[in-house]
């Protein structure tokens, strides 16, 4: 007789590894976009979109092989295009976070950053389980 942990075990190990995936991804985003603010003298909103399209690389990357490992995914080329689309939408809160932090709150852009990060988070997680990583039993209905 085997024993099967509870599967809310198995849903925050994946929801931590995922917010591994996404620090890690964070750390290349918000580097980017410091590097370009700090030495090539760009404006915060589109060094803020080059480092998060330089996160997504690595978010992708990791999300397949570590975060969701075990689960059914799309791979390759359509895995990668479906995972940019989804990015897409995180990409549009990320900016109007990063503006709205900047334009309307009147933040540095560090904590602009960080509000924009925690929003996109939560919309990525959400959307790319849903649609990009279901577990087999959840694939199968």
């Amino acid at each position: 007789m085997s024993f099967e942990p509870p599967r809310h075990n198995d849903r925050l190990q994946e929801v931590l590894r995922y917010a591994g995936v996404s620090l890690l991804a964070l750390g290349v985003d918000a580097g980017l976009m410091a590097l370009l603010i700090a030495h090539a003298g760009w404006p915060a909103v589109p060094a803020s979109a080059i480092g998060f399209a330089a996160g997504t690389l690595v978010a992708y990357q990791l999300a397949s092989t570590w975060a969701f490992r075990g689960h059914i995914h799309r791979q390759g080329v359509s895995g990668w295009v479906a995972f940019s689309f989804i990015g897409v939408g995180g990409l549009c809160i990320n900016s109007a976070f990063v503006w709205l932090g900047i334009a309307m709150l009147g933040l540095g852009w560090p904590l602009a950053k960080l509000g924009a990060a925690a929003g996109s988070f939560i919309f990525n997680y959400a959307v790319r389980k849903a649609v990009l990583y279901p577990s087999a039993l959840e694939s199968r209905s």
